[in-house]
């Protein structure tokens, strides 16, 4: 699975591609991607995050910044089609 991310949210710029084998690595390695665009103590609290509480807070973050009222993922492949549905990723292969 490979996705375009890209989205520009709370001051947090992405544009990137992500490959992965699966729902549950692509979004390891998208926590990573953030977490490596944040100060120091952000980035050791994200990368220490369990993937789902990484996918269920940018959830909640989204909904914030945007006034959208999203449920959280109950898993990561739901969290892969909730990004593809606002648009935040796409399906490059």
């Amino acid at each position: 699975m490979k996705l375009h991310v890209k989205f520009n949210i709370s001051n947090l710029a992405v544009d990137e591609e992500i490959e992965g084998n699966g729902a549950a690595d692509v979004t390891r390695k998208a926590k990573m991607a953030i977490a490596a665009r944040l100060d120091f103590l952000s980035g050791t609290f994200v990368r220490s995050m369990p993937d789902l509480g990484f996918a269920r807070e940018v959830v909640s973050r989204y909904n914030s910044a945007t006034g959208s009222s999203c449920p959280p993922p109950a898993g990561v492949d739901e969290f892969i089609d909730w990004a593809l549905a606002q648009k935040l990723a796409s399906v490059v292969e």
